[in-house]
């Protein structure tokens, strides 16, 4: 039988918009300032929203085929979290350099801190909503 497990270990997902940083350095600034604009107004306004409107959309699907949606507690999390450590970081920055990535760790960094500033901000796990409904 397929399963679905929210491990408590935070993100799993992105919603977002890409672009070549070389692409984007050689724009017009009146284009990088529209740029900016958007994808700040994706970020804070929509990428959210539409997150959580398509997975909630999904729930009945999830629980129709999936049927158990378990999350691990707590203390299970904590467990596993102290045993990869710092594994799963590694890996990824030798596999963001491999895929030629300059300076990953520092942009690794850089993504944690900000996603550390929006701490207690966010709304509830539209997949914890839907697991919670099980």
């Amino acid at each position: 039988m397929p399963e679905w497990t929210d491990p408590g270990i935070g993100t799993y997902t992105t919603i977002g918009m890409w672009m070549n940083k070389n692409v984007y350095d050689e724009l017009p600034e009146d284009l990088r300032q529209i740029v900016d604009e958007v994808t700040q107004e994706f970020n804070q306004e929509h990428a959210q929203r539409i997150f959580s409107e398509v997975t909630l959309a999904q729930c009945d699907v999830l629980l129709d085929t999936i049927g158990d949606l378990k999350q691990w507690d707590e203390a299970e999390t904590k467990r596993w979290s102290d045993k990869i450590g710092d594994s799963l970081d590694a890996r990824w920055i030798a596999d963001a350099e491999k895929d030629g990535l300059d300076g990953a760790a520092e942009y690794l960094d850089m993504y944690k801190e900000k996603l550390r500033a929006y701490e207690g901000e966010l709304d509830e796990d539209p997949s914890v909503v839907c697991a919670e409904r099980n």
